[in-house]
């Protein structure tokens, strides 16, 4: 294989999201009394592809953590087909998700389309496009960042179909396709067939894949006819390893399935990178405890590159299970835990106040309290006015006793 020398230019990538501090004004004020404010999402390369001829933009997200990590630390890669519509949108969407632990924290690159190519790329040559992006794009994302390999490939209507071309067609380029509106019926639906043949020949398949659509009358008759028949067959003949869902999505229109796609095929992707949740203790037990736990967020560490350990959300959520149903001396001995691995977090010492107060050690709750109200004004955490309640509460429930 002969590789290619890329060339790039770097830019600031200025997405329309610039916010104005809201200011009081007096009536009639010429001059504007707000100075903008531009939010820059992240960068945007020019890559001359020689295998295309041409010069093709790229746009890159970087995570929050990701200037701040150890070098050490590597990340999965989700590519954006359709770039220039759905880089905001998807950045948004995967901050959202890894704020709240619901995937790991995630390079967007974003591929925007060149005037008048789109079709060319994506339906009438798409062997090229496809070339371009695993020998000339991955190379250049994997040399300048710190990637783990794991990737995952976006694309809506059209894009949509040559992400399911490729997921038939080069099953181990990518680890997770996401799909809104698939153009399922371009050259005569020839995916059926297709994925018929990858599940004959495939049966441990272990990529994943989401897909969406809207009402009939929005998407097209042929579109909707192909795009069942596909999910017929996916019920009859997927290998169970084959981790895949549908969803329809209502009062919508084409163009708008997108939106939507992006945080469900997200979630969807990376479902196994996601805690396990619990009702009660029983469900916790029988689902094998803290043991299973350990062993689960470990196989996380090694598959995402995610901190190793149980994050101090899901220990305290496992902490207040055992101290609602009374059983406090298990409750203190996770909260405690939980203090002790993350000894600067102020929510942990808040929890450990309400594990004790439960208990009725109001003495000890009171020291708990203290340490989060503390913890909270030196770090200047939004949450300092809920910890300080808590403490006054607590005081106020010592003095009644």
């Amino acid at each position: 294989m002969n590789f290619v020398v890329l060339t790039l230019t770097l830019g600031v990538l200025s997405i329309n999201a610039i916010f104005t501090q809201a200011i009081a004004a007096e009536p009639l004020v010429a001059e504007p009394v707000a100075t903008p404010v531009i939010v820059e999402v992240g960068q945007k390369y020019t890559l001359h592809s020689q295998i295309l001829g041409e010069e093709r933009q790229v746009l890159v997200r970087l995570p929050e953590s990701y200037n701040a990590a150890d070098t050490d630390v590597r990340y999965p890669v989700i590519y954006l087909l359709d770039g220039d519509r759905h880089f905001t949108h998807g950045s948004i969407g995967a901050e959202v998700l890894e704020q709240r632990d619901r995937m790991p924290e995630s390079i967007i690159v974003a591929l925007p389309n060149n005037h008048g190519t789109r079709e060319r790329d994506l339906a009438r040559q798409p062997e090229n496009f496809r070339r371009f992006m695993s020998e000339e794009l991955f190379t250049f994302i994997d040399t300048k960042y710190r990637t783990s390999g794991h990737k995952t490939l976006f694309g809506h209507s059209l894009a949509g179909y040559f992400t399911l071309s490729i997921m038939v067609d080069h099953n181990e380029m990518f680890d997770n396709y996401i799909t809104a509106s698939p153009a399922v019926h371009v050259r005569d639906g020839e995916l059926v067939g297709k994925f018929e043949q990858l599940f004959a020949s495939n049966p441990t398949i272990s990529s994943t894949l989401f897909l969406t659509l809207t009402e009939m009358a929005e998407e097209g008759r042929e579109v909707t006819q192909v795009l069942n028949r596909l999910i017929a067959l996916f019920d009859r003949s997927a290998p169970e390893s084959f981790k895949w869902r549908y969803n329809f999505i209502d009062a919508q229109v084409h163009i708008t399935t997108p939106y939507l796609t992006i945080y469900q095929g997200f979630s969807h992707a990376f479902s196994d990178f996601q805690a396990p949740s619990y009702i009660d203790i029983q469900s916790f037990e029988s689902a094998g405890g803290i043991a299973a736990l350990d062993a689960f967020f470990a196989e996380r560490a090694i598959k995402y590159g995610a901190e190793e350990g149980m994050p101090q959300t899901t220990l305290r959520q496992i902490a207040y299970l055992y101290s609602e149903e009374g059983m406090h001396t298990q409750a203190l001995a996770l909260f405690n835990k939980n203090a002790q691995t993350y000894p600067t977090r102020p929510r942990v010492y808040n929890s450990l106040g309400d594990g004790y107060a439960a208990a009725g050690q109001l003495e000890d709750a009171q020291k708990a309290y203290q340490n989060a109200v503390n913890l909270a004004a030196e770090q200047g955490d939004e949450d300092v006015d809920w910890f300080s309640r808590n403490l006054r509460r607590n005081e106020t429930r010592m003095a009644q006793e």
